[in-house]
């Protein structure tokens, strides 16, 4: 199809596709994981504490609500610290063949943190300062420890989750073990060296999200990594996207010390030829610097493979790329200073459509007028209004609520998130993820439940602090600040486990 306007020819395809996958950008994170859900189960609220400079010794630190959320008395804890060595085993003997492999200071990065929490601390070892590290967190339990091996490489990556802080540690002597070999070959049909494609290969932990050392294969295509026994990870093959190289996983068992073999199989790439041009719908003026993006959904040579590729209009608003054969959701996003719409189609690249042209007009925004009444039906003036996109590349827009209540707010005509934060104790926080044109033209906020407590350290209150109020998908509920005696007070409005994360589209209208 020669000079076809997406916005147009394609519209069917559009929507069938998109009801069907249902992704966007952000869905598909850097792994190109699977979708999550719009609307997660939240199934508690945290009050996240930011010490101010009156308490330098403090660090932030994350306590979890459960029960009655007024009378709160949140005890900050004494930063406990947490320190030693790093060392790992050396297989190659350097003087005398006869000796076996010792264990020894090593370069790696070394992160404690505590899931669902702002309580975190990182440290890079050196090798030549005996690989010691020291971290101070909140003394609390159920820390998860990374241990990522810099140099050298040949070393596995180790998790241990469940990990207690709860009194000083200076003595602390982790030590890598050699491990066990995860190996392999990958198959190669590119006709081209292996070496010149860039390809690497690491482990990924699944439960932790966190990865291992990188390594890449011979010209003959083997590979070795190592793992700890008795853990389950992803073996990742990825390489420069320019080379077309699909990132690929396979799961993998390493129930020994024998450890596991994971191929891969790498065949002849034919690339199609993709092109256009995006313009204004306005008056089709050319777009320059808008990104065009390609993500795969669907491969047609690599069933298992997840390949993302960009391309930014030259000053006619031009893109070409080289993509493979299958399905991809393209998102075209104009620079935020033009005020445009971005657009988001699906599109099939076959075999036999090299040199297929694919144009899209870009839409400008469209402007929202409503009015926030609080719970009693007064208008609310100085109510912050921010509207994220959920997905694109996330522009955020805002706008302030006049005396009258009244706000006006430019937005481009996409799935969005809408933040109503009020002035601190007229109501609660609000997000509404409604259809841009049928957002509701009055919006009246709730009060919400009470959060109201004090912030002390050893019987001192914690003056001047900043407290959040989150949900265990992170999403902010109230900000304020402890006064002079580490008092708080906020409200929120929170649906709870099971409930809508956005308010419904009928919450407080018509009332």
């Amino acid at each position: 199809m020669k000079r076809a306007a997406i916005a147009t020819a394609l519209l069917a395809l559009l929507t069938s596709a998109c009801a069907e996958y249902g992704v966007s950008k952000n869905d598909l994170d850097s792994g190109g994981q699977a979708p999550r859900e719009d609307n997660p189960v939240s199934d508690y609220l945290r009050v996240d504490v930011y010490p101010s400079d009156q308490n330098p010794d403090l660090l932030p630190e994350t306590h979890i609500l459960d029960g009655d959320w007024e009378g709160l008395s949140l005890s900050m804890s004494t930063p406990a610290t947490y320190a030693g060595m790093v060392w790992g085993y050396d297989a190659s003997p350097y003087f005398d063949i006869s000796v076996p492999g010792s264990f020894i200071p090593i370069e790696a990065m070394v992160s404690v943190y505590k899931a669902g929490t702002i309580m975190s601390a990182s440290a890079h070892t050196d090798a030549m300062e005996d690989g010691a590290f020291r971290l101070r967190l909140p003394r609390a339990d159920d820390y998860t420890l990374a241990v990522l091996p810099v140099e050298p490489t040949q070393l596995p990556l180790l998790i241990t989750q469940g990990v207690s802080i709860r009194s000083d540690v200076s003595d602390e002597l982790i030590e890598l073990d050699y491990g066990a070999p995860v190996y392999g070959r990958i198959a190669n049909g590119t006709g081209l060296e292996l070496g010149a494609l860039e390809l690497e290969l690491w482990l990924r932990d699944p439960v932790t999200g966190s990865v291992g050392p990188k390594v890449s294969p011979d010209d003959a295509g083997y590979y070795q990594l190592r793992a700890m026994p008795g853990h389950s990870y992803q073996v990742v093959l990825a390489g420069d996207t320019g080379e077309l190289v699909p990132t690929t996983r396979q799961d993998v068992v390493v129930e020994s010390d024998e450890g596991a073999e994971v191929n891969f199989q790498i065949g002849a790439f034919e690339s199609v030829g993709v092109s256009g041009q995006v313009v204004t719908a306005a008056n089709s003026s050319a777009v320059e610097g808008a990104t065009v993006r390609f993500t795969s959904l669907e491969l047609y040579d690599f069933p298992d493979g997840e390949l993302i590729l960009d391309d930014i209009t030259s000053s006619r608003g031009e893109y070409r790329l080289a993509v493979l054969p299958g399905r991809y959701m393209v998102e075209f996003i104009a620079p935020a200073s033009m005020g445009l719409s971005p657009a988001q189609v699906i599109l099939a690249a076959s075999h036999d459509g090299d040199g297929d042209d694919f144009d899209v007009q870009l839409e400008g925004l469209y402007t929202i007028e409503s009015q926030v009444l609080g719970p009693g039906g007064q208008a609310l003036a100085g109510v912050t209004v921010v509207a994220t996109e959920r997905g694109f590349d996330g522009y955020t827009y805002t706008a302030t609520s006049d005396e009258g209540g009244y706000f006006r707010i430019d937005v481009p005509m996409v799935k969005l998130q809408f933040l109503l934060n009020p002035p601190e104790g007229q109501a609660s926080v609000t997000y509404i993820e409604a259809p841009v044109e049928d957002f509701p033209s009055i919006i009246m906020l709730e009060r919400g439940d009470t959060i109201q407590g004090s912030i002390l350290h050893k019987d001192d209150p914690v003056a001047f602090a900043i407290v959040e109020v989150r949900d265990s998908e992170d999403q902010l509920y109230a900000t304020t600040v402890s006064d002079d005696n580490g008092e708080f007070q906020v409200r929120v409005r929170w649906e709870g486990a099971g409930g809508e994360v956005g308010l419904p589209l009928d919450t407080g209208l018509g009332r």
